[in-house]
């Protein structure tokens, strides 16, 4: 649970691409879980995975 700011201009199409069904991925950055809780510096929406992304998610499991 939490509160993400969007900028306001930017809020109608993020709407209306999610409502589209065009992000199936949101990517976060930040701290690791500490007691069910994390900081959070970076969230992106995506709609596909790169290799990048995959790399990052195995780097950071390690």
């Amino acid at each position: 649970m939490g509160n993400i700011g969007i900028p306001r201009d930017a809020l109608t199409p993020i709407l209306q691409m999610l409502i589209a069904g065009k992000f199936n991925f949101v990517l976060m950055r930040g701290s690791r879980f500490r007691h069910r809780s994390a900081k959070v510096n970076s969230l992106r929406l995506e709609a596909k995975l790169t290799e990048d992304d995959v790399a990052l998610e195995k780097e950071s499991a390690a």
